[in-house]
């Protein structure tokens, strides 16, 4: 087995410690939503019921990305859990639109009255939870590196942003409405002077919220971020990996018709082992002429991982990839093969201690790094257009609510 049972066992606790923690949320959205009868506390249930009918299958689903790859899989089982991370955001986002029309439908028919400071504190509850399961799940995948729980970590940090928006969304109210002297709000009619004041509180709403979306879109436009342009990729799943015995050097030929300046390598030590070597990884040409070289430690290593930058490198598609230790009697740091059945993962030979050529590849990422702005040229445009209609239709709104609150005004005054 590549990775080890105990890993095994490790990722498949994790996944039930969602599964639970989902069950939790399910069970007691239910009783909160039956309590307060609020239509966000019950859609909130759905989504995250259906999360969990979703995740059901994950347990059983990952005894098999562990089993190694043979002539029906040549390259392992991987891609049953690309397929089933696929299924699932497409289910999720599914459930996502039914319930944004549900709300929508919801609010043009006079929505619900509800207890705010219930629905407040309950969703502040739910995104401390959110916030423990997710920490929980960043701590158990620093060393398994997996995909299934890493969807499941941004899924519990999404709900724990949303349920902190919700909280604000029902804490913002109370102390508004509070200001205003309308106190909580009831079941029961609700005075002229006081509804214009709750129709300015929205509009007052609306503008911040224009403001905010604004002020996020142009922080988008203006920051750069890193995005990195893979050449070769193959270190998405760390399952179908092997330790490569290794006592001097290595060499890994590939090709790569574009453009890189990065590499980043799968590896790892034993920390039994004391006092770790020093390497030296070397990127020549195909004529062997040294192009690049950088010198790393076992401190360099983080999250299992190597990276190795570079000035851009582009001279022709033929590169080989030396690693050679430098002090022979310290302790290693481990390299990794990517474990495929008698296929290569990418065009090249990898060749060890000088020992003739493996089956398989170095597990390792070649990929152009660049920073640029979030939003692109087209992004931006099709942002500011969405914006500025959004925006004139709130403002509509807002001029049509401004003369609502001016007739009854009259009225009362009569």
């Amino acid at each position: 087995m590549h990775v080890g049972r105990k890993t095994q066992k490790r990722e498949k606790s994790a996944m039930s410690v969602s599964l639970y923690g989902n069950l939790l949320f399910v069970v007691i959205e239910l009783i909160m939503a039956i309590v307060t009868s609020s239509q966000a506390v019950l859609l909130d249930a759905v989504y995250d019921g259906v999360e969990f009918v979703m995740l059901l299958p994950s347990l059983f689903l990952i005894p098999f990305l562990y089993r190694p790859a043979n002539e029906q899989h040549p390259f392992g089982y991987t891609q049953i859990e690309t397929l089933f991370i696929v299924i699932k955001g497409i289910t999720m986002t599914a459930v996502t639109f039914g319930l944004i029309f549900n709300n929508i439908n919801l609010m043009i028919h006079g929505g619900h009255i509800i207890s705010f400071n219930t629905v407040a504190y309950f969703e502040l509850f739910a995104c401390v939870l959110g916030i423990i399961v997710t920490v929980y799940l960043y701590i158990k995948n620093k060393s398994m590196h997996s995909p299934l729980i890493n969807m499941e970590m941004q899924g519990w940090r999404m709900d724990s942003v949303v349920s902190f928006g919700m909280a604000c969304a029902f804490l913002l109210p109370m102390f508004i409405l509070a200001q205003e002297g309308l106190g909580q709000m009831v079941e029961k009619e609700i005075p002229v002077p006081a509804l214009s004041a709750k129709r300015r509180f929205i509009n007052n709403i609306l503008i911040v919220m224009i403001a905010v979306v604004f002020l996020c879109g142009d922080y988008m436009c203006r920051t750069k971020a890193t995005f990195n342009y893979y050449r070769i990729n193959t270190m998405y799943n760390s399952r179908e990996s092997d330790p490569i015995e290794m006592t001097g050097s290595l060499c890994q030929d590939f090709y790569v018709e574009k453009a890189f300046n990065r590499i980043t390598l799968m590896a790892g030590i034993d920390e039994e082992e004391g006092i770790i070597s020093d390497y030296t990884i070397s990127i020549l040409d195909s004529n062997k002429r040294l192009l690049a070289e950088k010198n790393v430690k076992a401190d360099d290593i983080k999250k299992r991982r190597i990276t190795l930058d570079f000035d851009k490198i582009q001279c022709d598609n033929h590169y080989y990839l030396t690693i050679r230790k430098n002090q022979t009697s310290y302790g290693d740091i481990h390299f990794y093969i990517r474990n495929t059945y008698f296929l290569d993962s990418y065009r090249g030979q990898l060749i060890v201690d000088g020992a003739g050529d493996f089956v398989n590849d170095l597990n390792m990422d070649v990929s152009y790094s660049v920073k640029q702005p979030y939003f692109t040229f087209g992004r931006r445009i099709l942002f500011n257009g969405t914006y500025a209609v959004i925006s004139i239709l709130c403002f509509v709104y807002i001029l049509k609510e401004q003369k609502a609150v001016e007739r009854e005004r009259q009225e009362t005054r009569r």
